[in-house]
Protein backbone atom coordinates (compact mmCIF):
# COMPACT_ATOMS: atom_id res chain seq x y z
CA UNK A 1 0.00 0.00 0.00
CA UNK A 2 0.95 3.70 -1.16
CA UNK A 3 1.70 5.34 2.59
CA UNK A 4 1.49 8.95 0.53
CA UNK A 5 0.85 10.42 4.23
CA UNK A 6 4.35 9.41 5.31
CA UNK A 7 6.29 11.03 2.80
CA UNK A 8 7.78 14.28 3.38
CA UNK A 9 7.56 14.84 -0.51
CA UNK A 10 4.37 13.87 -1.13
CA UNK A 11 2.90 18.32 -1.34
CA UNK A 12 0.60 17.91 -3.86
CA UNK A 13 -0.62 16.00 -6.66
CA UNK A 14 -2.48 17.43 -10.03
CA UNK A 15 -3.23 20.42 -7.87
CA UNK A 16 -3.49 23.67 -9.93
CA UNK A 17 -1.14 27.25 -9.01
CA UNK A 18 -3.10 29.19 -7.07
CA UNK A 19 -4.98 32.06 -7.80
CA UNK A 20 -6.03 35.09 -6.51
CA UNK A 21 -9.01 35.60 -8.88
CA UNK A 22 -12.47 35.38 -8.21
CA UNK A 23 -14.87 33.71 -10.33
CA UNK A 24 -18.67 34.40 -11.19
CA UNK A 25 -20.15 31.17 -12.24
CA UNK A 26 -19.70 28.75 -9.17
CA UNK A 27 -21.95 26.81 -6.89
CA UNK A 28 -20.79 26.44 -3.12
CA UNK A 29 -20.78 23.08 -1.86
CA UNK A 30 -20.79 24.23 1.82
CA UNK A 31 -23.61 22.61 4.27
CA UNK A 32 -23.87 19.30 5.56
CA UNK A 33 -22.18 16.26 3.90
CA UNK A 34 -21.95 12.31 4.58
CA UNK A 35 -19.31 12.07 6.95
CA UNK A 36 -17.91 9.00 8.61
CA UNK A 37 -14.67 8.79 10.80
CA UNK A 38 -12.18 5.45 10.12
CA UNK A 39 -9.17 4.85 12.30
CA UNK A 40 -6.48 4.61 9.77
CA UNK A 41 -6.81 5.62 6.18
CA UNK A 42 -5.92 2.38 4.78
CA UNK A 43 -9.64 0.97 6.35
CA UNK A 44 -12.07 0.82 4.05
CA UNK A 45 -15.48 3.28 3.87
CA UNK A 46 -18.30 1.67 5.75
CA UNK A 47 -21.89 1.79 4.32
CA UNK A 48 -22.76 3.80 7.87
CA UNK A 49 -22.96 7.50 7.67
CA UNK A 50 -23.90 10.67 9.88
CA UNK A 51 -23.83 14.36 8.94
CA UNK A 52 -21.25 17.15 9.41
CA UNK A 53 -21.01 20.60 8.62
CA UNK A 54 -18.57 21.89 6.29
CA UNK A 55 -16.93 24.27 6.61
CA UNK A 56 -15.82 22.77 9.81
CA UNK A 57 -13.84 20.08 11.62
CA UNK A 58 -14.22 16.07 12.76
CA UNK A 59 -15.08 15.37 15.52
CA UNK A 60 -11.68 12.85 16.70
CA UNK A 61 -9.98 12.17 19.75
CA UNK A 62 -7.42 14.19 21.22
CA UNK A 63 -4.02 13.19 20.06
CA UNK A 64 -0.04 14.49 20.91
CA UNK A 65 1.68 14.14 17.38
CA UNK A 66 4.46 11.94 18.36
CA UNK A 67 7.95 13.14 18.08
CA UNK A 68 9.48 13.57 14.62
CA UNK A 69 9.40 11.49 12.70
CA UNK A 70 7.06 8.87 13.59
CA UNK A 71 2.95 9.39 12.90
CA UNK A 72 0.58 7.85 15.53
CA UNK A 73 -0.61 4.41 14.51
CA UNK A 74 -4.15 5.22 14.89
CA UNK A 75 -4.58 7.86 12.83
CA UNK A 76 -8.20 9.48 12.14
CA UNK A 77 -9.59 10.09 9.16
CA UNK A 78 -12.60 11.18 7.67
CA UNK A 79 -14.42 10.60 4.89
CA UNK A 80 -16.67 13.58 3.58
CA UNK A 81 -19.11 13.01 0.47
CA UNK A 82 -21.87 14.84 -1.07
CA UNK A 83 -23.66 15.03 -4.59
CA UNK A 84 -23.82 17.84 -7.04
CA UNK A 85 -25.29 18.85 -10.42
CA UNK A 86 -23.62 20.53 -13.24
CA UNK A 87 -25.78 23.12 -15.09
CA UNK A 88 -26.12 22.27 -18.41
CA UNK A 89 -24.82 25.71 -19.58
CA UNK A 90 -21.22 23.83 -17.94
CA UNK A 91 -20.98 21.40 -20.15
CA UNK A 92 -17.77 20.82 -22.20
CA UNK A 93 -16.23 23.82 -20.19
CA UNK A 94 -13.47 23.33 -17.72
CA UNK A 95 -14.64 22.58 -14.17
CA UNK A 96 -12.43 23.15 -11.11
CA UNK A 97 -13.11 22.20 -7.35
CA UNK A 98 -12.01 24.58 -5.29
CA UNK A 99 -11.13 23.01 -1.59
CA UNK A 100 -10.91 26.34 0.88
CA UNK A 101 -8.68 24.22 3.58
CA UNK A 102 -7.66 20.86 4.18
CA UNK A 103 -6.26 19.86 8.01
CA UNK A 104 -3.81 18.23 7.24
CA UNK A 105 -3.46 15.99 3.99
CA UNK A 106 -6.82 15.59 1.77
CA UNK A 107 -7.52 13.21 -1.30
CA UNK A 108 -9.92 14.26 -3.65
CA UNK A 109 -12.40 12.14 -5.80
CA UNK A 110 -15.12 12.84 -8.02
CA UNK A 111 -17.27 9.40 -8.94
CA UNK A 112 -14.72 7.22 -7.64
CA UNK A 113 -11.92 8.70 -9.84
CA UNK A 114 -8.92 10.44 -7.81
CA UNK A 115 -9.12 14.03 -8.64
CA UNK A 116 -5.62 14.95 -6.84
CA UNK A 117 -3.97 15.21 -3.39
CA UNK A 118 -3.25 18.27 -1.25
CA UNK A 119 -1.49 18.95 1.41
CA UNK A 120 -1.32 22.77 3.48
CA UNK A 121 -3.75 22.95 6.10
CA UNK A 122 -3.99 26.79 5.53
CA UNK A 123 -4.20 27.56 1.95
CA UNK A 124 -6.43 26.35 -0.73
CA UNK A 125 -6.72 23.34 -3.27
CA UNK A 126 -8.14 23.51 -6.60
CA UNK A 127 -8.32 20.71 -9.26
CA UNK A 128 -9.43 20.42 -12.74
CA UNK A 129 -12.66 17.96 -12.55
CA UNK A 130 -13.89 18.31 -16.10
CA UNK A 131 -12.97 15.15 -17.50
CA UNK A 132 -14.51 13.18 -14.52
CA UNK A 133 -17.86 14.65 -14.30
CA UNK A 134 -20.82 13.64 -15.99
CA UNK A 135 -24.31 14.84 -16.72
CA UNK A 136 -26.86 14.52 -13.92
CA UNK A 137 -25.86 13.49 -10.30
CA UNK A 138 -22.39 13.71 -9.35
CA UNK A 139 -20.36 12.43 -6.13
CA UNK A 140 -17.31 14.30 -4.61
CA UNK A 141 -15.73 12.35 -1.94
CA UNK A 142 -12.44 14.12 0.22
CA UNK A 143 -10.52 11.57 2.74
CA UNK A 144 -9.13 13.77 5.12
CA UNK A 145 -6.27 12.25 6.76
CA UNK A 146 -5.71 14.20 9.98
CA UNK A 147 -1.74 13.12 10.55
CA UNK A 148 0.56 13.03 7.92
CA UNK A 149 4.38 14.59 7.32
CA UNK A 150 3.11 17.75 6.55
CA UNK A 151 2.30 18.15 10.30
CA UNK A 152 5.71 18.77 11.07
CA UNK A 153 5.66 21.78 9.11
CA UNK A 154 2.93 22.90 11.54
CA UNK A 155 4.18 22.44 14.68
CA UNK A 156 4.25 25.71 16.14
CA UNK A 157 0.80 27.52 17.47
CA UNK A 158 -1.13 25.39 15.42
CA UNK A 159 -4.64 23.56 16.53
CA UNK A 160 -4.65 20.24 14.92
CA UNK A 161 -8.77 19.64 14.59
CA UNK A 162 -8.78 17.96 11.35
CA UNK A 163 -11.48 18.51 8.56
CA UNK A 164 -12.48 20.88 5.75
CA UNK A 165 -12.62 24.57 8.08
CA UNK A 166 -12.83 26.41 4.93
CA UNK A 167 -15.59 26.83 2.21
CA UNK A 168 -15.63 23.66 -0.70
CA UNK A 169 -16.84 24.87 -4.16
CA UNK A 170 -17.10 24.31 -7.80
CA UNK A 171 -16.57 27.19 -10.43
CA UNK A 172 -16.29 27.07 -14.17
CA UNK A 173 -14.26 28.68 -16.84
CA UNK A 174 -14.21 28.81 -20.97
CA UNK A 175 -11.97 26.26 -22.76
CA UNK A 176 -9.22 29.25 -23.03
CA UNK A 177 -9.11 31.19 -19.39
CA UNK A 178 -6.89 33.53 -16.97
CA UNK A 179 -4.28 30.78 -15.37
CA UNK A 180 -2.28 33.14 -13.07
CA UNK A 181 -2.64 37.24 -12.43
CA UNK A 182 -0.13 38.75 -10.59
CA UNK A 183 -0.51 42.31 -9.74
CA UNK A 184 2.36 44.84 -8.20
CA UNK A 185 1.42 48.21 -7.62
CA UNK A 186 3.82 51.09 -5.94
CA UNK A 187 4.26 54.71 -6.25
CA UNK A 188 6.62 57.20 -7.89
CA UNK A 189 8.73 59.43 -5.32
CA UNK A 190 5.71 62.15 -6.08
CA UNK A 191 3.52 60.29 -4.04
CA UNK A 192 0.59 61.29 -6.73
CA UNK A 193 1.26 59.14 -9.68
CA UNK A 194 1.23 55.23 -9.08
CA UNK A 195 3.14 52.46 -10.85
CA UNK A 196 1.77 49.40 -11.73
CA UNK A 197 2.63 46.09 -13.44
CA UNK A 198 0.65 42.82 -14.34
CA UNK A 199 2.35 39.50 -14.84
CA UNK A 200 -0.62 37.31 -16.17
CA UNK A 201 -0.62 34.05 -17.96
CA UNK A 202 -3.34 32.77 -20.32
CA UNK A 203 -4.26 29.41 -20.81
CA UNK A 204 -6.03 26.77 -22.58
CA UNK A 205 -7.13 23.47 -22.76
CA UNK A 206 -5.69 20.47 -25.43
CA UNK A 207 -2.99 23.10 -26.62
CA UNK A 208 -5.58 25.07 -28.05
CA UNK A 209 -3.98 28.04 -30.20
CA UNK A 210 -3.53 31.46 -27.86
CA UNK A 211 -2.78 34.06 -30.52
CA UNK A 212 -5.38 36.75 -30.84
CA UNK A 213 -6.69 36.43 -27.13
CA UNK A 214 -6.29 39.44 -25.22
CA UNK A 215 -6.82 41.39 -21.67
CA UNK A 216 -9.27 44.36 -21.26
CA UNK A 217 -8.21 46.20 -18.21
CA UNK A 218 -10.05 49.50 -16.94
CA UNK A 219 -10.36 51.41 -13.13
CA UNK A 220 -13.75 52.53 -12.82
CA UNK A 221 -12.67 54.78 -10.34
CA UNK A 222 -10.22 56.44 -13.05
CA UNK A 223 -12.08 56.89 -16.00
CA UNK A 224 -10.20 59.29 -18.06
CA UNK A 225 -7.01 58.80 -16.53
CA UNK A 226 -3.95 58.38 -19.21
CA UNK A 227 -2.64 54.83 -18.26
CA UNK A 228 -5.59 53.35 -16.51
CA UNK A 229 -7.05 51.36 -19.63
CA UNK A 230 -5.25 48.88 -20.71
CA UNK A 231 -5.12 46.12 -23.34
CA UNK A 232 -2.20 43.14 -24.31
CA UNK A 233 -2.55 40.66 -26.51
CA UNK A 234 -1.32 36.87 -27.56
CA UNK A 235 0.71 37.26 -30.37
CA UNK A 236 0.80 33.91 -33.26
CA UNK A 237 2.93 31.78 -31.74
CA UNK A 238 2.96 33.29 -28.43
CA UNK A 239 3.36 31.13 -24.89
CA UNK A 240 0.25 32.78 -22.76
CA UNK A 241 2.31 34.95 -20.97
CA UNK A 242 1.54 38.87 -21.00
CA UNK A 243 3.30 41.69 -19.06
CA UNK A 244 1.31 45.13 -18.49
CA UNK A 245 3.02 48.18 -17.15
CA UNK A 246 1.76 51.60 -17.01
CA UNK A 247 1.79 55.19 -14.54
CA UNK A 248 -0.93 56.54 -13.81
CA UNK A 249 -1.46 59.84 -12.34
CA UNK A 250 -3.66 61.73 -9.61
CA UNK A 251 -3.83 58.47 -7.57
CA UNK A 252 -4.48 58.50 -3.68
CA UNK A 253 -2.08 56.42 -1.74
CA UNK A 254 -2.75 53.37 0.30
CA UNK A 255 -1.81 53.37 4.29
CA UNK A 256 -3.66 52.42 7.49
CA UNK A 257 -4.75 56.02 7.85
CA UNK A 258 -6.48 56.34 4.40
CA UNK A 259 -7.09 53.07 2.91
CA UNK A 260 -7.86 54.09 -0.33
CA UNK A 261 -8.53 51.16 -3.05
CA UNK A 262 -8.60 50.93 -6.44
CA UNK A 263 -11.16 48.46 -8.40
CA UNK A 264 -9.40 47.05 -11.86
CA UNK A 265 -11.67 45.49 -13.66
CA UNK A 266 -10.60 42.65 -16.13
CA UNK A 267 -11.97 41.06 -19.12
CA UNK A 268 -10.31 38.27 -20.87
CA UNK A 269 -11.18 38.40 -25.01
CA UNK A 270 -11.09 36.18 -27.86
CA UNK A 271 -9.67 36.70 -31.41
CA UNK A 272 -13.20 38.45 -31.95
CA UNK A 273 -13.19 40.53 -29.39
CA UNK A 274 -16.13 38.82 -27.65
CA UNK A 275 -15.49 38.72 -23.37
CA UNK A 276 -15.24 34.71 -22.35
CA UNK A 277 -14.15 36.05 -19.04
CA UNK A 278 -14.57 38.75 -16.68
CA UNK A 279 -13.49 39.27 -13.06
CA UNK A 280 -11.92 42.14 -11.16
CA UNK A 281 -9.51 42.53 -8.18
CA UNK A 282 -9.02 45.79 -5.47
CA UNK A 283 -5.71 47.09 -4.63
CA UNK A 284 -3.79 50.10 -3.42
CA UNK A 285 -1.03 51.95 -4.85
CA UNK A 286 1.65 52.06 -1.31
CA UNK A 287 5.59 52.65 -1.55
CA UNK A 288 7.83 49.91 1.13
CA UNK A 289 11.36 50.52 1.59
CA UNK A 290 13.71 48.86 4.33
CA UNK A 291 16.70 51.14 5.21
CA UNK A 292 18.96 50.03 7.99
CA UNK A 293 16.30 48.09 9.95
CA UNK A 294 13.40 51.25 9.86
CA UNK A 295 10.46 50.10 7.81
CA UNK A 296 9.27 53.67 4.98
CA UNK A 297 5.44 53.64 3.81
CA UNK A 298 5.21 56.23 1.26
CA UNK A 299 8.65 57.62 2.11
CA UNK A 300 7.45 57.71 6.31
CA UNK A 301 9.21 56.11 8.87
CA UNK A 302 6.71 54.03 10.91
CA UNK A 303 5.57 52.36 14.03
CA UNK A 304 3.89 49.29 14.37
CA UNK A 305 1.40 48.65 16.82
CA UNK A 306 0.82 44.64 16.20
CA UNK A 307 -1.75 42.12 17.50
CA UNK A 308 -1.95 38.19 16.57
CA UNK A 309 -4.35 37.20 14.39
CA UNK A 310 -6.11 34.19 14.80
CA UNK A 311 -8.19 31.98 12.68
CA UNK A 312 -10.55 29.81 14.96
CA UNK A 313 -12.60 30.44 18.13
CA UNK A 314 -10.63 28.10 20.46
CA UNK A 315 -13.68 27.69 23.33
CA UNK A 316 -16.43 26.64 20.16
CA UNK A 317 -13.52 25.34 17.68
CA UNK A 318 -15.89 26.94 15.21
CA UNK A 319 -14.83 29.03 11.84
CA UNK A 320 -14.47 32.13 12.33
CA UNK A 321 -16.99 33.52 9.61
CA UNK A 322 -15.87 36.69 7.81
CA UNK A 323 -18.18 38.51 9.70
CA UNK A 324 -16.42 37.46 12.51
CA UNK A 325 -13.14 38.67 11.50
CA UNK A 326 -14.44 41.86 10.35
CA UNK A 327 -15.61 42.83 13.79
CA UNK A 328 -12.10 41.07 15.09
CA UNK A 329 -10.38 43.71 12.81
CA UNK A 330 -12.88 46.27 13.61
CA UNK A 331 -12.15 46.20 17.39
CA UNK A 332 -8.23 46.28 16.44
CA UNK A 333 -8.87 49.31 14.70
CA UNK A 334 -10.78 50.97 17.48
CA UNK A 335 -7.98 50.22 20.27
CA UNK A 336 -5.41 52.01 17.66
CA UNK A 337 -3.35 48.82 16.61
CA UNK A 338 -2.97 49.31 13.28
CA UNK A 339 -1.01 45.79 12.31
CA UNK A 340 -1.95 42.00 13.01
CA UNK A 341 0.62 39.49 12.16
CA UNK A 342 -0.49 36.43 11.20
CA UNK A 343 2.40 34.32 12.53
CA UNK A 344 2.65 30.60 10.87
CA UNK A 345 -0.99 30.71 9.29
CA UNK A 346 -2.10 31.46 6.13
CA UNK A 347 -5.26 32.91 7.03
CA UNK A 348 -8.40 33.31 5.44
CA UNK A 349 -8.74 34.90 2.30
CA UNK A 350 -11.17 37.26 3.89
CA UNK A 351 -8.99 38.60 6.20
CA UNK A 352 -6.78 40.53 4.13
CA UNK A 353 -10.06 42.05 1.91
CA UNK A 354 -10.50 43.30 5.49
CA UNK A 355 -7.27 44.65 5.89
CA UNK A 356 -7.17 46.58 2.62
CA UNK A 357 -10.77 48.07 3.08
CA UNK A 358 -10.09 49.01 6.64
CA UNK A 359 -6.53 49.86 6.57
CA UNK A 360 -4.77 47.28 8.78
CA UNK A 361 -1.02 46.39 7.85
CA UNK A 362 -0.77 42.47 7.40
CA UNK A 363 2.97 40.87 8.27
CA UNK A 364 2.28 37.83 6.72
CA UNK A 365 3.93 34.03 7.61
CA UNK A 366 3.57 31.04 5.15
CA UNK A 367 2.16 28.31 7.35
CA UNK A 368 5.64 26.76 8.54
CA UNK A 369 6.25 26.38 11.81
CA UNK A 370 8.97 23.74 12.97
CA UNK A 371 9.66 24.93 16.51
CA UNK A 372 8.39 21.98 18.13
CA UNK A 373 9.94 19.84 16.94
CA UNK A 374 13.53 21.37 17.32
CA UNK A 375 13.87 22.51 13.70
CA UNK A 376 14.35 19.31 12.66
CA UNK A 377 12.26 19.35 9.18
CA UNK A 378 14.22 22.62 8.59
CA UNK A 379 17.54 20.77 7.79
CA UNK A 380 15.90 17.66 6.09
CA UNK A 381 16.09 18.22 2.00
CA UNK A 382 12.75 16.21 1.98
CA UNK A 383 11.13 18.93 3.17
CA UNK A 384 12.65 21.60 0.90
CA UNK A 385 10.29 21.30 -1.29
CA UNK A 386 7.30 21.64 0.67
CA UNK A 387 8.57 24.89 1.83
CA UNK A 388 9.13 26.35 -1.34
CA UNK A 389 5.27 25.14 -2.35
CA UNK A 390 3.80 27.26 1.26
CA UNK A 391 5.56 30.12 0.93
CA UNK A 392 5.25 30.28 -3.54
CA UNK A 393 1.74 29.62 -3.40
CA UNK A 394 1.18 31.63 -0.61
CA UNK A 395 3.02 34.39 -2.34
CA UNK A 396 0.46 33.88 -5.08
CA UNK A 397 -2.30 34.30 -3.87
CA UNK A 398 -1.41 37.20 -1.15
CA UNK A 399 1.06 39.55 -3.56
CA UNK A 400 -1.38 41.88 -4.95
CA UNK A 401 -3.07 43.17 -1.25
CA UNK A 402 -1.47 46.22 -0.25
CA UNK A 403 -2.29 46.04 3.58
CA UNK A 404 0.43 42.92 3.43
CA UNK A 405 3.70 44.90 4.05
CA UNK A 406 5.73 42.07 5.55
CA UNK A 407 6.92 38.34 4.19
CA UNK A 408 8.02 37.00 7.53
CA UNK A 409 9.87 34.24 8.51
CA UNK A 410 10.20 35.68 12.19
CA UNK A 411 9.22 32.19 13.84
CA UNK A 412 11.29 29.42 11.78
CA UNK A 413 14.34 28.24 12.77
CA UNK A 414 16.52 30.76 10.86
CA UNK A 415 19.72 29.23 10.65
CA UNK A 416 18.49 25.85 9.42
CA UNK A 417 19.43 25.13 5.47
CA UNK A 418 15.40 24.98 4.18
CA UNK A 419 14.56 28.05 5.58
CA UNK A 420 17.73 30.00 4.26
CA UNK A 421 16.91 28.28 0.81
CA UNK A 422 13.26 29.68 1.01
CA UNK A 423 14.52 33.55 2.25
CA UNK A 424 16.31 33.68 -0.67
CA UNK A 425 13.41 32.46 -2.81
CA UNK A 426 10.44 34.78 -1.15
CA UNK A 427 13.01 37.83 -2.05
CA UNK A 428 13.62 36.99 -5.61
CA UNK A 429 9.94 36.19 -6.09
CA UNK A 430 8.67 39.73 -4.48
CA UNK A 431 11.28 42.42 -4.23
CA UNK A 432 8.55 45.04 -4.06
CA UNK A 433 7.74 43.55 -0.23
CA UNK A 434 10.88 43.33 2.62
CA UNK A 435 11.23 40.27 4.87
CA UNK A 436 11.68 40.09 8.26
CA UNK A 437 14.25 37.40 8.29
CA UNK A 438 17.35 37.04 11.21
CA UNK A 439 17.15 40.31 12.36
CA UNK A 440 16.26 42.09 9.31
CA UNK A 441 13.85 44.56 10.81
CA UNK A 442 14.59 46.10 14.49
CA UNK A 443 12.91 49.15 15.03
CA UNK A 444 9.49 49.59 13.62
CA UNK A 445 8.40 47.62 15.96
CA UNK A 446 6.42 49.53 19.00
CA UNK A 447 6.00 47.60 22.28
CA UNK A 448 3.12 45.30 22.29
CA UNK A 449 -0.18 46.14 24.30
CA UNK A 450 0.50 50.08 23.99
CA UNK A 451 -1.02 51.67 20.68
CA UNK A 452 -0.88 55.13 20.37
CA UNK A 453 -4.23 57.04 19.52
CA UNK A 454 -4.54 59.20 16.69
CA UNK A 455 -3.56 62.20 18.56
CA UNK A 456 -2.56 62.85 22.44
CA UNK A 457 -2.46 65.60 24.38
CA UNK A 458 0.08 66.55 26.80
CA UNK A 459 0.61 69.01 29.79
CA UNK A 460 3.26 70.05 32.26
CA UNK A 461 0.74 72.59 33.64
CA UNK A 462 -2.77 71.99 33.53
CA UNK A 463 -4.20 73.97 35.76
CA UNK A 464 -2.81 77.25 33.68
CA UNK A 465 -4.52 75.47 30.70
CA UNK A 466 -2.34 75.36 28.46
CA UNK A 467 -1.94 71.74 26.38
CA UNK A 468 0.11 70.82 23.36
CA UNK A 469 -1.82 68.37 20.61
CA UNK A 470 -0.10 66.10 18.82
CA UNK A 471 -1.40 64.48 15.60
CA UNK A 472 0.74 60.74 15.80
CA UNK A 473 -1.05 59.54 12.77
CA UNK A 474 1.74 59.45 9.73
CA UNK A 475 0.10 60.17 6.57
CA UNK A 476 -3.24 62.18 7.32
CA UNK A 477 -4.05 65.63 9.20
CA UNK A 478 -6.74 66.12 11.89
CA UNK A 479 -9.42 67.67 9.83
CA UNK A 480 -11.78 64.53 10.85
CA UNK A 481 -10.94 64.95 14.45
CA UNK A 482 -12.85 67.17 16.96
CA UNK A 483 -11.82 67.64 20.21
CA UNK A 484 -14.68 68.48 23.27
CA UNK A 485 -13.51 69.26 26.96
CA UNK A 486 -15.31 69.19 30.24
CA UNK A 487 -14.00 70.27 33.55
CA UNK A 488 -15.44 68.12 36.86
CA UNK A 489 -15.70 68.95 40.42
CA UNK A 490 -15.69 65.84 42.79
CA UNK A 491 -16.64 63.46 39.35
CA UNK A 492 -19.45 66.04 38.49
CA UNK A 493 -19.20 68.01 35.46
CA UNK A 494 -19.51 71.48 35.86
CA UNK A 495 -18.12 73.05 32.68
CA UNK A 496 -18.32 71.88 28.73
CA UNK A 497 -16.46 73.29 25.38
CA UNK A 498 -14.55 72.32 22.76
CA UNK A 499 -11.11 73.02 21.46
CA UNK A 500 -10.98 74.73 17.94
CA UNK A 501 -8.44 72.86 15.74
CA UNK A 502 -6.67 74.27 12.95
CA UNK A 503 -5.02 71.47 10.62
CA UNK A 504 -2.48 69.81 12.36
CA UNK A 505 -0.20 68.02 9.60
CA UNK A 506 1.58 64.43 10.05
CA UNK A 507 3.73 64.20 12.90
CA UNK A 508 2.79 67.96 13.60
CA UNK A 509 2.12 69.49 17.30
CA UNK A 510 -0.55 72.27 17.94
CA UNK A 511 -0.45 74.73 21.44
CA UNK A 512 -3.86 75.11 22.78
CA UNK A 513 -5.11 76.68 25.64
CA UNK A 514 -8.35 76.60 27.72
CA UNK A 515 -9.60 79.65 29.71
CA UNK A 516 -11.56 78.79 33.04
CA UNK A 517 -11.31 79.88 36.43
CA UNK A 518 -12.32 76.35 37.11
CA UNK A 519 -8.78 75.04 36.42
CA UNK A 520 -6.96 77.59 38.48
CA UNK A 521 -5.80 76.73 41.97
CA UNK A 522 -8.21 74.04 42.83
CA UNK A 523 -8.90 73.60 46.48
CA UNK A 524 -11.11 70.56 45.96
CA UNK A 525 -10.67 67.14 43.45
CA UNK A 526 -10.85 68.69 39.91
CA UNK A 527 -9.93 67.13 36.27
CA UNK A 528 -10.18 68.28 32.49
CA UNK A 529 -11.16 65.31 30.19
CA UNK A 530 -10.67 65.95 26.48
CA UNK A 531 -13.11 63.38 24.21
CA UNK A 532 -11.53 63.16 21.18
CA UNK A 533 -14.49 62.01 18.11
CA UNK A 534 -14.63 61.03 14.85
CA UNK A 535 -16.30 63.80 12.65
CA UNK A 536 -17.11 61.82 9.80
CA UNK A 537 -17.76 58.29 9.17
CA UNK A 538 -15.35 56.07 8.20
CA UNK A 539 -15.12 52.28 7.01
CA UNK A 540 -14.54 51.30 10.84
CA UNK A 541 -16.23 54.15 12.59
CA UNK A 542 -19.45 56.28 12.20
CA UNK A 543 -19.54 59.85 12.63
CA UNK A 544 -19.65 61.27 16.11
CA UNK A 545 -17.30 58.09 17.55
CA UNK A 546 -15.31 59.17 20.60
CA UNK A 547 -11.95 57.23 19.77
CA UNK A 548 -10.52 58.19 22.79
CA UNK A 549 -10.29 59.84 25.95
CA UNK A 550 -7.91 61.76 28.53
CA UNK A 551 -7.94 62.64 31.42
CA UNK A 552 -6.27 64.94 33.31
CA UNK A 553 -6.43 65.44 37.17
CA UNK A 554 -5.26 68.96 38.50
CA UNK A 555 -2.78 69.15 41.35
CA UNK A 556 -4.94 70.27 44.71
CA UNK A 557 -3.57 73.62 46.04
CA UNK A 558 -2.75 72.67 49.98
Amino acid sequence: MNRYWHSPETTGFNRLALMSLEHIEKISLDGTWKFQLLEHPSYDVRRKWHALPVPGFMPTPKQLLPDFPHLPILNPTGIYERDFEIPITWQKRRIILHVGACQSLGVVSVNGHEAGITTDSQLSSEFDISNLVRRGKNTVQIKVIKFSNANYLEDDSNWRFGGLPRSVKIFVTNDVFIEQFHTTADLNENSTTGTLEINALIGSLAKKSLAGYSLRLNFPELPKEKGAHLTATVLEGGSGNLTIRSSIAHIQPWSSEAPNLYTLDIELLDPQGLTIEITHQKFGFRHLELDNGQLYINDQAIELFYDAETKIDLESAQILSRDVIRGSILDLKRRCFNTVFTQNYANDPALLDICDELGMYAISEPNIGTEGMNGKAASNVSYLGAFMQRAGRLLNRDMHHPSVILWSLKNSHSKKNNVASLATYIEISDPSRPLDYRGAIKSLFAPKGSPQGPISITSSSPSAGKFLITNNQFFVDVSQLAINWSISHNDEVIERGNLELPIIGPRQSHKAAIKSKNLSKPKTKVAITFSVIQKVSTAWAPSQTEILLIKFDLPIKR
